[in-house]
């Protein structure tokens, strides 16, 4: 994989790290507003192990392989 786009993955996830704790710090009330929370944070949970997939696995791979 190439060292600059490994560089970019590790950036955005420490991006969402921070936005998982600014959404965690958010004072909410009320039923709506927590499940909106709630949902923000599993959606950054969701991209930050996406992201570390991506960065874990051999990208080049999956990327170049010829469909039949």
């Amino acid at each position: 994989m190439n060292e600059l786009l490994k560089l970019y993955l590790k950036s955005e996830i420490e991006i969402l790290y921070r936005r998982l704790e600014i959404e965690k710090k958010r004072e909410g009330s009320g039923y709506f507003l927590e499940g909106y929370k709630k949902g923000q944070i599993e959606e950054i949970n969701r991209q930050i192990c996406n992201l570390q997939f991506i960065l874990k696995t051999d990208w080049n791979i999956l990327t170049t392989q010829k469909s039949s």
